[in-house]
């Protein structure tokens, strides 16, 4: 019986100092179990976005990247346009200062019907050279313009 005394004793002071802990800790009750739960579903929550916000900037990322891509295409197609009118205009230099050469000629001969029609054919051949830079240059509009047009139409 005294052991059955002592154990009771020892339990009591057991539970005595497990209430005394609880005390100290606080209530614990649902609501608090249940801020934990809102809590952990509040992470998930920011993490689904997380995941969706980095997503979205991947996709924009890849965006970007096509667009620059196309861009340099467009610009690359534009320095060889420039390059085709600038030799179009040395062309045309050239025609230019052959007829200012021949018209000079003229000038020391002016009965001399050799230089009249070398004239003419300078002449012809500066008028052909004005006529390609000019319709290189409006082709490179058109192509600029039409390239702005299907621009536009993916973006409206």
């Amino acid at each position: 019986m005294q052991d059955i005394d002592e154990v009771e004793r020892r339990l009591e002071a057991a539970l005595s100092r497990i209430a005394t802990g609880l005390d100290r800790i606080g209530p614990r009750s649902d609501a608090q179990g249940g801020d934990a739960e809102a809590l952990a579903e509040a992470l998930e929550a920011e993490r689904a976005v997380n995941r969706d916000l980095e997503e979205r900037l991947r996709a924009d990322g890849e965006a970007h990247a096509a667009r620059i891509a196309e861009l340099e295409r467009e610009g690359a197609g534009m320095r060889a346009e420039i390059a085709t009118m600038e030799e179009d205009r040395a062309r045309l230099r050239a025609a230019a200062d052959a007829l200012r050469g021949t018209c000079e000629a003229l000038r020391r001969d002016a009965g001399g019907g050799e230089a009249v029609n070398s004239a003419m054919e300078t002449e012809i051949a500066a008028l052909t050279a004005v006529r390609a830079s000019d319709r290189a240059e409006l082709e490179a509009i058109i192509a600029l313009l039409s390239d702005e047009r299907s621009g536009d139409s993916g973006n409206g």
